[in-house]
């Protein structure tokens, strides 16, 4: 996670399209089989995935949990940065939160614009920052006693050049969902323009329907791989998950060191 190692991390993401009680228990079978990292979308009108997370903290210990993406247009960033430090309190450190601009299944519903999204991510990137911290920045003013999470991980989640440029200066990571195999490393490359940042780079797959049929076909677990800073795209394994899904998959390389 923190770089300590080159050992790609193994996880899975999904859409809270299925019950409440159904996610956490599969957070609960994922770190039972040795999965690293579990992440929730948040598209709009679903389960939350702030409150899963949380109860699933309570029934975990080691699992990292994540979300990718929210956006700034249907959570102020102030909750956004409340939610995800009361779940990175609950789990002892284990939130990763994603922020992105948020696409029409996301806004489409409440009928929101996607005005000037990279400067809205961007300032809320730094609004949550500020929060976490309990540091003074544009639109914030921390109280005095406030509640903070400084080591709470910031991920950015877009496809596009500026974000990932955005990302590499700015955030812990970059979540880069929903890439044909054609631009992965280009798109590797923009998200390591700055810094060496971990990566996550999840493609579909829906085999997982074997072991959890509850799960929209269109929506459920995702085949990783791992994108290692000196060189190409590969695949990575696990034995461990293969009772989870029928076939191994891979999560994030953590930045090379």
């Amino acid at each position: 996670m923190s770089g300590a190692s080159n050992r790609p991390r193994h996880g899975v993401w999904v859409f809270p399209s299925t019950p409440a009680t159904t996610i956490v228990d599969a957070i609960v079978a994922a770190e039972e089989l040795g999965i690293d990292e579990f992440w929730l979308g948040d598209e709009g009108p679903a389960r939350d995935p702030f409150t899963v997370l949380a109860a699933a903290a309570m029934r975990t210990s080691r699992i990292l949990l994540g979300i990718a993406v929210t956006n700034p247009y249907l959570r102020h960033p102030l909750t956004i940065a409340a939610e995800a430090m009361t779940v990175d309190e609950l789990s002892g450190g284990r939130m990763l939160l994603g922020i992105g601009p948020g696409g029409q299944v996301a806004l489409g519903p409440a009928g929101v614009e996607r005005a000037l999204p990279l400067t809205r991510v961007r300032d809320a990137l730094r609004t949550i920052r500020a929060v976490a911290t309990g540091t003074e920045a544009a639109g914030y003013a921390p109280p005095p006693g406030v509640f903070t999470r400084p080591q709470l991980k910031v991920f950015v989640g877009s496809r596009g050049q500026k974000f990932q440029e955005l990302a590499s200066a700015e955030a812990d990571g970059a979540f880069l969902g929903g890439l044909p195999a054609s631009v992965i490393e280009r798109t590797v490359g923009w998200a390591r323009s700055v810094r060496d940042i971990p990566i996550a780079l999840p493609t579909p797959s829906c085999e997982i329907r074997r072991s959890f049929s509850s799960f929209r076909k269109d929506r459920c677990f995702n085949r990783w791989y791992t994108a290692n800073a000196n060189g190409p795209i590969s695949g990575a394994n696990t034995a461990s998950s293969r009772q989870f899904m029928s076939q191994p998959r891979a999560v994030r390389m953590p930045a090379a060191r």
